[in-house]
Parts: C-alpha cells; sequence; structure tokens
C-alpha cells in the first residue's frame, strides 16, 4: 500500500511568493489546496502553476476572516502542514491603513490557528519578514537580535511570531517555524506567465524595472547620504527559488519536531540601492535617470541576515547569484510587457482532477 501523499495548505497560494511555494510541493507529489481570496491575482494562476508542476492544486476562493468558512475548509482537508503566505504586505499601505493591515496579518491568522485545532499535530511555516528587526546598529542581523520593528507591516509580523510562540507553548503537539524572509527577489522561468501581479508591487526591483521600462527611464531613490559605502540604503536579496527550498526544509524539519523556531532566510550578502539599480541597468542594456531625495521616515540604513541558523537547523543555503535573480526578474516583466499572462482555465491540469474548493 502507497503512502499517503503529503497534504499542504498554502494561504495566499496564488499570489507572487505562494506560487512558487505550490508548485515547489506539487512538484514533490504533495496534495496541495491552494487558498487564497484573489485580491491580487486571479484564478488564472491555478493553470499556470499546473503546468510548472506537472500536477495542479486544489483551488479554494476564501477569506481567512471568515473564521466559519475556514473551519470547514481545514477539517475536510485536513492538512498535515499549513503553509501561511497572505498577508498585507505593503508597508505604505500599512502605515496609512493599519486597522486593515492588522485584520489581514493578525485578526486572519487568529482565525488560522482556532481551526487548526482540530488536526492532530498542527504544523504551520509561517512567513515572516526581516522588517521585525527594524533599525539595526549593527548592520547585520541573527535571529537573537531584538525586534524593534519601525512599520505597522513589521510590527504585525512581530505580533503574529509572538502569537505563534504563545500558541505552541499551550499546545505540545503543535510545531511552527517562522521563516524570517529578507528582500525577496526573481521569479522561476516556467512561472513567468503569471508576472503580472508584480505591477502593483511597490518593493525596490519593481520599481526599477517600472523606471526601465518606462519612456523617462526615471526613479527615486530615498537616501543620498546615509552611513553606507555609496551613501544609499543597503539591503539583502533572496530569490524566491531558495525561498521555497526553505519552506520545503522546513516541512521536513517540522514532521517530527514541535515548538517555535524563527529562522534568517537572506542571502547573507548586503546590496546597495544604486548598486541593485546597475546591476539591472547591464542585464537591460538601459539607463535610469535617478532623482535623489532625503530618506524617509523610519527609513533602515543597512539589513543583512546572519544564516548560521538555516544552515545548522534546516542544511538550507542559498543557491542564486544576484545576477541570476536580475535576469529572471527582468526577462519576466518582458514577457508580461508583451502579453504573456497565461489566461488557461483555473481547473487546467495536466494530472489528477479539476480544482474545486472543499467549503
Amino acid at each position: 500500500m502507497k503512502p499517503e501523499l503529503p497534504r499542504i495548505l498554502v494561504t495566499g497560494a496564488l499570489g507572487y511568493i505562494g506560487s512558487h511555494i505550490c508548485t515547489g510541493f506539487l512538484r514533490r507529489g504533495a496534495q496541495v489546496l491552494a487558498l487564497d481570496d484573489l485580491s491580487g491575482t486571479d484564478a488564472a494562476m491555478t493553470g499556470v502553476i499546473a503546468k510548472a508542476a506537472g500536477a495542479a492544486p486544489q483551488l479554494c476562493v476564501a477569506n481567512l476572516r471568515d473564521g466559519a468558512g475556514l473551519r470547514d475548509i481545514v477539517a475536510k482537508f485536513t492538512p498535515g502542514l499549513v503553509v501561511h503566505c497572505a498577508a498585507e504586505k505593503s508597508i505604505h499601505r500599512a502605515a496609512t491603513a493599519p486597522l486593515m493591515a492588522y485584520q489581514q496579518n493578525i485578526t486572519a491568522l487568529l482565525n488560522l490557528l482556532q481551526t487548526m485545532q482540530v488536526l492532530r499535530k498542527p504544523r504551520m511555516v509561517f512567513l515572516s519578514s526581516a522588517a521585525v528587526y527594524g533599525i539595526c546598529p549593527a548592520g547585520a542581523v541573527p535571529e537573537r537580535a531584538p525586534l524593534i520593528a519601525t512599520s505597522v507591516y513589521g510590527r504585525s509580523k512581530v505580533m503574529g511570531e509572538q502569537i505563534l510562540r504563545d500558541w505552541t507553548a499551550s499546545d505540545p503537539e503543535a510545531g511552527t517555524i517562522a521563516l524570517r524572509l529578507f528582500n525577496v527577489a526573481g521569479i522561476a522561468p516556467d512561472l513567468w506567465p503569471g508576472i503580472r501581479i508584480w505591477r502593483e508591487r511597490t518593493d525596490l526591483i519593481s520599481n526599477v524595472l517600472r523606471g526601465l521600462d518606462s519612456a523617462e527611464r526615471r526613479m527615486t531613490v530615498y537616501g543620498s547620504d546615509l552611513p553606507t559605502a555609496d551613501g544609499s540604503a543597503e539591503r539583502d536579496f533572496v530569490d524566491v527559488r531558495d525561498v521555497v527550498h526553505a519552506v520545503l526544509a522546513a516541512e521536513r524539519y517540522l514532521r517530527d519536531r514541535t515548538g517555535f523556531l524563527a529562522v534568517n532566510i537572506a542571502s547573507g550578502q548586503g546590496r546597495s540601492v544604486l548598486d541593485v539599480i546597475g546591476s539591472f541597468e547591464r542585464v537591460a542594456g538601459r539607463n535610469l535617470t535617478l532623482d535623489r531625495r532625503p530618506p524617509r521616515d523610519g527609513e533602515v540604513n543597512q539589513i543583512i541576515g546572519i544564516t548560521d541558523r538555516a544552515r545548522a537547523v534546516l542544511g538550507w543555503q542559498p543557491t542564486r547569484a544576484f545576477n541570476e535573480t536580475c535576469a529572471s526578474a527582468w526577462a519576466a516583466w518582458q514577457q508580461a510587457r508583451n502579453g504573456g499572462a497565461d489566461q488557461s482555465s483555473p481547473d487546467t491540469l495536466v494530472n489528477g482532477s479539476p480544482g474545486r474548493c472543499l467549503a
């Protein structure tokens, strides 16, 4: 008798990171329930994932703030692991609408944990963020560094981690890993057709891509006299494909372990804003005119992740060169610009049966 395939529930499953994670688990033979409210993507992304993975996730359109509906979904699917990607990730939107952000990031998490109480061995991989650290005097941060978030988004992730610590402490069968993702970039070539979701993003790399693709070829850079090598802020960028491997490693770790663990997922290398822009200019063969402005309130000068724990505990380390990350992002942007978005039916399959919501 064949062993039962792992059952993985991914929230925010059709978004940028979530779609890569769904693809990674499907390629490993897992059963994947893709839960998404479609606020930042659309159901056609399921077809893109199916073509990339050779198997399709089951799609369930649902809102994590609907506790009753969520309870039915979890009880019927009985996941062995929940990968919680769904969140309000825009620092700007969270700052201007904090109550909305806390509903998205805290109320939704509480609802999810409530529903997971029906599971015999509840396990979660929580996508946290380097934003929990805030301003770091030392620049490079280990997981034991103080969590002094300077943004609403960062504080919501700190709160989320504390909730998960308390939850696992109260349930001896519960296990959670919080992956503190640094700046995630790049895209897998077989997920390029779904890259139109990037058009709404406001992170540095999306702004660089937008600037390079514009008629004016201009962009604004905040901070010109910061205490860094070239005066611009320094960040740590990790390829989304390396993030997927970290999530897969976390799933393996949690199979026979309980409790709470936080792990940095980063490249361990700092790159200044000007260096990032230069890398993309070389890939694209275009130059940008930069409008230099003072740093914004709460701007972090430098933050680089120390990844010793990821190596020691998860056996994970980054493998993608930054130039490869830049090239994949630029190629995906160009494909989306040229109308490469996939319009497959959400029930498109390579193997298996049509995806549906179990609620």
